[in-house]
């Protein structure tokens, strides 16, 4: 933080897509630490994190890394959800770490709007079989993306959906804002 601080405009942080999750958390961590962050947007996580090893970038903010986080050429810093990872629970949070922002992520199935609601709760079911009957396997599925496995309802899902919708168009908005 004190090299970034002394070298604000040198600070490039590359994300796995622009207007995507991790470019709004690396917005929210440059207005929390009052630094300048250049957002430096890649195709892709591996794409962030080949950079990042290549030393064309200064750090990548990336949702899983695979076998590229815990090979140990790279050191995470902090994670932006509310909650530490199992898979490294002695890193932070960026709350924890005194930035207080974080986002939900979450990978869902998705169907079209006008999906009768038996066709929903049928795809949950069947999700919620699959997690319940094989956890390990699920479990360790998510462990090597560096992800965890949860499941929420589509009505849980839905909520999560427009409160992260809320948070980026705030920053959406901010980032527009003059000056910026």
């Amino acid at each position: 933080m004190q090299d970034a601080k002394k070298n604000a405009d040198e600070i490039s942080v590359g994300t796995y897509g622009s207007l995507s999750a991790a470019d709004f958390l690396v917005q929210s961590f440059s207005k929390e630490a009052n630094i300048k962050v250049i957002n430096t947007p890649f195709k892709s996580t591996p794409d962030a994190l080949t950079n990042v090893l290549g030393g064309h970038v200064d750090a990548a903010l990336v949702s899983g890394g695979g076998g590229l986080l815990g090979g140990g050429k790279l050191r995470i810093l902090a994670v932006g959800q509310e909650s530490r990872l199992k898979s490294y629970p002695d890193v932070p949070t960026f709350t924890e770490a005194g930035y207080p922002i974080s986002v939900e992520f979450c990978y869902t199935f998705a169907v079209h709007k006008d999906t009768p609601k038996a066709v929903v709760d049928r795809l949950y079911q069947a999700q919620k079989a699959a997690m319940e009957n094989d956890p390990e396997n699920i479990e360790r599925v998510f462990q090597n993306a560096d992800m965890e496995a949860r499941l929420g309802t589509p009505e849980e899902t839905m909520a999560l959906y427009k409160e992260n919708h809320a948070l980026f168009s705030r920053l959406v908005d901010e980032m527009r804002a003059p000056g910026k």
